[in-house]
């Protein structure tokens, strides 16, 4: 019988919950810049978060905001930060 070695990943649990929660914050932007009809510099102007930063974070999977950047615009939009907590 053969036997398949999986390949391991070095990330860690909290680093999978981490981007997890980014990823539902980015979902959750972006649906309510589409629902709300704002732009991205709208809501750079709103937030006082760079329309570059915000755009980085849009494209990119890489997270490019920081958690008051993350917060500020939370609150222009606002996005209840409580619902992404894990139980």
């Amino acid at each position: 019988m053969m036997v398949k070695k999986m390949a391991r990943f070095n990330v860690s649990i909290k680093e999978s919950i981490e981007e997890e929660t980014i990823f539902k914050f980015k979902k959750l932007m972006l649906t309510d810049l589409f629902y709300k009809n704002i732009s991205i510099n709208e809501l750079a102007k709103m937030s006082e978060v760079t329309s570059e930063r915000i755009r980085a974070f849009k494209y990119n999977t890489h997270r490019s905001l920081n958690l008051g950047e993350i917060v500020r615009i939370a609150k222009v939009l606002e996005i209840d930060l409580n619902d992404l907590k894990g139980e």
